[in-house]
């Protein structure tokens, strides 16, 4: 879906690859964040969330053009996946610990509820 309707049409305006790649992983981003603004999530946990999907263009520049992991043995290349998975995780998840425990969507207008 992200490949049609976000890096496609932003090839199509002339960005590059990298620009259009972010832009994929920004849009995911943020129909990434609108349930945990919905579940309560504070704007800073909201922000750790949309990091995650910020970092994830640079983690895979710096994995073909610094680390050149498709050059690297097998072991390696699984290696940098591994500690680029976890780094990058691990500020998606944290503020999913954070939810609050009451049913915070009761509180909010069914308009919220809905994607217009």
């Amino acid at each position: 879906i992200y490949f049609n309707y976000a890096y496609k049409p932003a090839r199509r305006l002339g960005l590059s690859r990298s620009s259009s790649g972010f832009i994929t992983f920004f849009v995911s981003g943020l129909f990434h964040l609108y349930p945990a603004w919905i579940a309560g999530l504070s704007e800073t946990e909201c922000v750790m969330i949309m990091v995650y999907f910020v970092l994830q263009p640079f983690l895979i520049a710096v994995e073909s053009t610094i680390l050149k992991v498709h050059d690297m043995p097998a072991w390696q290349a699984r290696l940098w996946v591994l500690f680029a998975t976890f780094l990058s995780s691990v500020v998606m998840q944290l503020p999913s610990l954070s939810v609050p425990r009451s049913n915070t969507c009761a509180e909010y207008p069914l308009e919220y509820l809905i994607l217009l």
